[in-house]
């Protein structure tokens, strides 16, 4: 492990919405659809933040910032040179279609990038 470098307990930033900021976008069949999203970026002090998105119908702020802070100390122990930061939609994702989900990712991460 690098020398020097600590890893926060507290996250950098969270980029979550109270409320929740809904994330429209079309189904195959042309109906508009709303999905609740949460984004968390917990640490960069070891790197460019490297970020993942849970697709699960309960998912909440509480969960992703954990999931953040599990995957901050994950990288740290294995000396990977990453923060990390992650995202969360509630959604069933075995109900969408492959590019209903990929439009929904785009809308998504265009969001809050």
């Amino acid at each position: 492990m690098r020398t020097g470098t600590t890893v926060s307990s507290v996250p950098k930033a969270s980029m979550s919405h109270d409320p929740p900021v809904l994330r429209s976008t079309w189904k195959d069949n042309g109906i508009l659809v709303s999905y609740v999203g949460f984004k968390v970026q917990h640490d960069n002090s070891r790197g460019p933040m490297k970020e993942g998105i849970r697709y699960h119908p309960e998912v909440d702020h509480d969960e992703v910032n954990a999931l953040t802070q599990l995957l901050t100390w994950k990288t740290a122990v294995a000396d990977i040179p990453y923060g990390r930061a992650k995202g969360g939609i509630g959604c069933k994702p075995n109900e969408l279609s492959n590019s209903e989900l990929e439009r929904l990712t785009r809308v998504f991460t265009q969001k809050d990038s």
